[in-house]
C-alpha cells in the first residue's frame, strides 16, 4: 500500500509532503480525488499569492526554510505565532539605547527580563501572549522568591507592562494590525504591606477616644500593620 503524497514545484523547488498520514492503495477513489481537490487550491493559492507554506504543511522539516525565503522575497509579513518572545526582547532593549535611555532603567528592565519574562513567556511566541496565562504566571512568578521574598503585586504588574510594551513594540516592527497582547487585562490590585489595619470604623474609633479621653487618664494609639 503506497502512502499518499503531494508533489508540486513552489519558490523554484519541488516539493513532496505526505498528504495528511492518509494510506491508500488507487482504489479508494475518494482519497484520490479530495488529494487533486487539495493540490488544485495549494497551485491557486501560489499563483495568488496567498499561499503559506507553513500554515498547510506546519510539521514539515521544510516549514522553516519556506517562511524565510517567503518574508525574504517580500511575499508576506513575519505573524505573531513565528517570533518567540526570546529572540526579540533583545531588539527591543537595542532600541531603548538609541532612544537614549538611561543605563539604570535598563538595567531594570534586564532584570526583569532575566528573572521573570524570559524564564517563563521565553519560549512563546507572540499569539500566546493571553490573559488566561496570567494567573499561572503569578502563581509561578511568587514560587520563585529571588530576592529571598515574595514577589509583590506591584512587582507583578510591572513584569507585564513591560512584557506588553514588549510586544506594543514587536507589533509595531512587523505591522501586526489589530494585535492586542492580554486582551482584557486588569492590573492586580496595588496592596501595600504595610497599609494599616483598622479593625473598627471610624465612626467606633472616634467614640472610643472620647469615651477614654473623658476618663481623664492617659491613652494611646496603637496602629497595627500586615506583615
Amino acid at each position: 500500500m503506497a502512502r499518499s503524497t503531494l508533489d508540486f514545484r513552489y519558490l523554484g523547488s519541488r516539493v513532496r509532503e505526505p498528504y495528511k498520514g492518509l494510506d491508500w492503495d488507487g482504489e479508494m477513489g475518494i482519497s484520490v480525488l479530495r488529494a487533486r481537490t487539495d493540490i488544485d487550491r495549494i497551485l491557486e493559492g501560489i499563483k495568488r499569492g496567498c499561499f503559506v507554506f507553513s500554515e498547510v504543511f506546519p510539521n514539515s522539516a521544510q516549514a522553516k526554510s519556506f517562511t524565510h525565503t517567503e518574508i525574504d522575497m517580500g511575499l508576506r509579513k513575519v505573524r505573531p505565532h513565528e517570533v518567540l518572545v526570546k529572540d526579540y526582547i533583545p531588539d527591543w532593549i537595542d532600541d531603548l539605547r538609541l532612544e537614549g535611555v538611561a543605563g539604570r532603567t535598563l538595567q531594570g528592565y534586564n532584570s526583569n527580563n532575566h528573572n521573570y519574562i524570559i524564564p517563563y513567556w521565553g519560549e512563546m511566541n507572540f499569539a500566546q501572549l493571553r490573559k488566561i496565562k496570567l494567573g499561572e504566571f503569578y502563581d509561578w512568578a511568587r514560587d520563585q522568591e529571588i530576592r529571598g521574598e515574595a514577589v509583590s503585586n506591584n512587582s507583578l504588574n510591572a513584569y507585564i507592562s513591560q512584557l506588553i510594551r514588549i510586544a506594543t513594540h514587536a507589533a509595531g516592527a512587523y505591522e501586526w494590525a489589530g494585535y492586542e497582547p492580554f486582551l482584557g487585562y486588569k492590573p492586580l490590585p496595588n496592596i501595600d504591606p504595610y497599609d494599616a489595619i483598622h479593625p473598627f470604623t471610624r465612626d467606633e474609633q472616634d467614640l472610643f477616644s472620647e469615651r477614654f479621653h473623658s476618663t481623664g487618664g492617659p491613652m494611646w494609639t496603637l496602629h497595627l500593620h500586615q506583615v
